[in-house]
């Protein structure tokens, strides 16, 4: 790694260390941060909420961490025991190490959170690349996962060629466009029709864009190209779990639509499948009181 890599990695860090002790400082209500070993590493979250009640891990989107969930935590807290996860190697607080989106490495790792927690089983709510990890954790361990939120999921749908063609070259670092230029594709993106996104949010998604690389090395590179497409049918047909589905009307990373008629084809058990309208990617800044209260109905039913 150069020197000049180094040092963008060290501002990214930094970057986003302020703005994840910014967020937390806005919460108003109890809650309390904690940190569990797994076989790959420290993992860190936040957990709120009464201690008896019945578990729910917020698993965030790909370079995001726990605060990204701000606008749903206190609401689901009245419920839940809430953990919303910093997904190890990502830019949250748990260790910066790199798995595999290809094997069983990510589920092992939350199989290790729930197994350091305590928790036989819990509902999950997955957001965006998120959504991808709690879908194959789901398959891989079904009786941990009661029930099984999918928010903007990516792994059921194709991703746009037209987004793919315009990340892709920053997640393996080939372009080091500028600031303004950045601001204008995360807009692109994120916005919705007559609103812009949140400017805190915003912040979070801008520092992500500049500094995250989620691979590095030939390896890896081929590793992460198996992000674009769909998992394979036979492994959607594996999430037994009741299923709840949730896609913004203005999604701009895939076509809608296609996500919503996939997973009615293959989830075994989808309780509901749902267009978020007013809504893109980040349905839980563009909607939040929706979202929050379609995950705290679907959570508060019994497990079938």
């Amino acid at each position: 790694m150069t020197g000049n890599a180094s040092t963008q990695i060290v501002r990214g860090g930094d970057a986003m260390r302020d703005w994840y002790e910014k967020t937390r400082a806005r919460l108003q209500f109890p809650h309390e941060y904690l940190a569990v070993r797994t076989r790959f590493g420290k993992t860190h979250m936040l957990a709120a909420g009464p201690k008896e009640a019945r578990p729910l891990l917020l698993v965030q989107g790909m370079g995001g961490n726990a605060m990204l969930w701000e606008p749903q935590l206190e609401r689901l807290a009245r419920r839940y025991r809430v953990y919303a996860l910093d997904v190890i190697g990502q830019m949250g607080k748990s260790d910066p190490v790199w798995l595999s989106y290809r094997d069983d490495s990510f589920s092992e790792w939350l199989a290790d959170v729930l197994d350091e927690l305590g928790i036989p089983s819990a509902g999950l709510a997955g957001m965006s690349f998120g959504a991808r990890l709690v879908l194959r954790f789901t398959g891989y361990a079904p009786r941990r996962v009661e029930r099984v939120a999918l928010l903007s999921p990516v792994g059921i749908a194709w991703m746009r060629w037209s987004i793919i063609g315009r990340v892709l070259p920053l997640g393996i670092d080939l372009q080091k466009p500028s600031d303004e230029k950045l601001r204008r594709l995360l807009h692109a993106v994120f916005d919705v029709p007559g609103r812009t996104m949140d400017d805190h949010c915003a912040e979070a998604m801008f520092i992500i864009l500049k500094y995250y690389r989620p691979v590095k090395g030939m390896r890896q590179i081929l590793d992460g190209l198996t992000l674009f497409p769909p998992l394979p049918a036979a492994e959607l047909r594996r999430v037994r779990a009741p299923a709840l589905l949730l896609v913004g009307e203005h999604e701009q990373l895939f076509q809608p639509r296609a996500v919503v008629e996939r997973a009615r084809q293959l989830l075994p058990n989808l309780a509901a499948a749902e267009i978020v309208p007013g809504s893109g990617h980040l349905m839980q800044y563009d909607q939040p009181l929706f979202v929050c209260s379609r995950l705290s109905e679907f959570f508060s039913e019994e497990a079938e």
